[in-house]
């Protein structure tokens, strides 16, 4: 009887518990300080097993310390990089290189990743990168679909937020064919719960990723009591920009499964087909390496560009003058203050 019971446990294994067959694991390391800041110090991860799971939270911890030290920083303020797009070596000024407000390039932990493998990092930082733009002409230019048909609707983490009483839905952008970018949200009573990206050239496997993380998100705002408090907002500014977000979505066309497949050829992920998948106004993309003495089995890399947005795109960080956005949506000041911000942070 016990081993059905669920919810928190004190000293027993939680693989006791679990019947879902995930796991989910976090991470935590000190911060570092620097002119006052401090970086993200901790991480959380889903997976089908606890290795998987575990070792994703914790490289994801060492990347966002990584993030904080930055470039190997010269005499003259300057980093060394290397151009993917030209393939040669060049600089950047250090602060391109770490956490940045600035409002001409402010920068997160976007396109950063930290792997054992130099070639997987710099697959996914550049994918990540990919990622978060895709994400900005999917919710400011309206360049997307939903996807109907789901083939998903049988997969575990679909059932588990289904029988949980939530509804979810999927949308996706291939701006970067072939390529896909697959968004998911989980809401409640015109509240989105948590929202989730996943980016690949295989679409199916773009959408488990996506579902992952979006379940990774509501599996712990459920875990902290996180969900109650946000549908229980009824008329504060976080439910009416909830209200607007989800009345935005609903005015996406709808594509099947099949259609979305016929589109692009699938493919493997490729270092070259990232780079390849730029528009010819993408002028650079720096990679950077990290420094970072926690772990020195970890390669941490960042890859920037100055024709891209090196953050989530969240509003009041959006540069209009970026390349991205003169050469795709060519989005106002007037009309980006008349849109709901984005959901998928």
């Amino acid at each position: 009887m016990i081993h059905s019971e669920r919810g928190k446990t004190f000293n027993i294994p939680s693989n006791i518990f679990n019947q879902d067959n995930f796991f989910v694991s976090f991470s935590r390391i000190g911060s570092v300080i620097k002119e006052g800041f401090s970086n993200p110090d901790s991480a959380n991860a889903i997976g089908d097993n606890k290795f998987a799971s575990v070792m994703k939270s914790y490289s994801e911890m060492v990347e966002r310390r990584a993030i904080m030290m930055g470039g190997l920083k010269q005499k003259n303020e300057l980093v060394n990089t290397f151009d993917l797009l030209k393939e040669e070596p060049s600089v950047l000024p250090y602060h391109f290189t770490t956490y940045s407000l600035r409002h001409d390039f402010p920068i997160d932990t976007t396109g950063s990743a930290a792997h054992f493998d130099s070639k997987v990092a710099i697959q996914n930082a550049l994918s990540e990168l990919l990622e978060k733009n895709s994400l900005f002409l999917f919710w400011y230019g309206n360049l997307g679909y939903k996807i109907a048909d789901n083939p998903l609707q049988n997969n575990q983490y679909w059932q588990f937020i289904i029988r949980s009483g939530y509804q979810i839905a999927q949308f996706f952008n291939n701006y970067f064919s072939p390529y896909y970018n697959v968004l998911t949200i989980i809401q409640m009573e015109g509240t989105i719960i948590s929202a989730g990206l996943g980016f690949h050239s295989n679409f199916i496997y773009a959408q488990k990723k996506s579902l992952k993380e979006c379940f990774l998100l509501f599996y712990q705002n459920e875990s902290l009591d996180i969900v109650n408090k946000m549908i229980n907002q009824e008329g504060n500014d976080n439910y009416f920009e909830h209200r607007q977000a989800i009345e935005k979505l609903s005015n996406y066309p709808e594509f099947k499964v099949r259609q979305i497949t016929k589109m692009t050829k699938n493919k493997n992920v490729s270092l070259q087909g990232l780079i390849d998948a730029c528009p010819n106004w993408v002028k650079d993309l720096h990679l950077i390496y990290l420094k970072q003495e926690f772990d020195s089995r970890l390669i941490c890399v960042k890859v920037f560009s100055k024709s891209l947005y090196n953050h989530v795109p969240i509003k009041r960080y959006l540069n209009l003058r970026n390349d991205i956005n003169k050469n795709t949506i060519k989005l106002s000041q007037d009309n980006l203050s008349n849109q709901p911000d984005c959901i998928f942070v």
